[in-house]
């Protein structure tokens, strides 16, 4: 085995921070053998060519959360689109400032209209963030088992008034 140099080698924690995980995460890829890494003495180190390889393996285009390039999110979008459509067909989805929009639909039930016909506001807006919550937990779940939960994304509720020309 070579010897090692600074320049050519890096602790774990400085890995770490070059790849825009956490340590532990780090340390858990060595143990499944994703990313090669030398004990000495107490600590693990990793070669600067293993680095490279793991992020471009692995990590792709992403650097902690966040996409690197507009032409990787155009080339996600129809995935994540597809994903939000999944949990609800009238989900829309765009992409803006490297993070991913969910714009999700919401019409209040009519329970919530008393007697004389008018909203009641409060109720109203504790529901929907109440619904825009189980939404946004949703969307995480089929983003996770998608794999694509590595992206960074938000979900806001689109008031819709029911059509109540009756």
């Amino acid at each position: 085995m070579a010897t090692m140099t600074m320049g050519e080698w890096s602790t774990l924690k400085e890995a770490a921070d070059l790849l825009g995980v956490s340590p532990k995460t780090l340390q858990a890829q060595s143990k499944k053998g994703k990313i090669a890494a030398v004990k000495r003495g107490r600590d693990l180190w990793i070669s600067a060519d293993e680095i490279e390889r793991y992020r471009r393996e692995h990590l792709g285009t992403r650097r902690g959360g966040w996409l690197t390039s507009e032409e990787a999110a155009v080339a996600l979008l129809p995935r994540i689109a597809a994903v939000g459509e999944f949990v609800d067909p009238a989900i829309q989805t765009t992409f803006s400032g490297g993070v991913f929009h969910f714009a999700v639909p919401w019409t209040p039930p009519e329970w919530l209209y008393g007697k004389r016909g008018r909203l009641d506001k409060t109720t109203a807006a504790r529901d929907g963030e109440r619904y825009r919550r189980a939404m946004k937990r949703k969307l995480r779940l089929a983003l996770k088992a998608a794999k694509l939960d590595y992206v960074r994304t938000s979900a806001h509720v689109e008031f819709t008034p029911p059509d109540r020309s009756e």
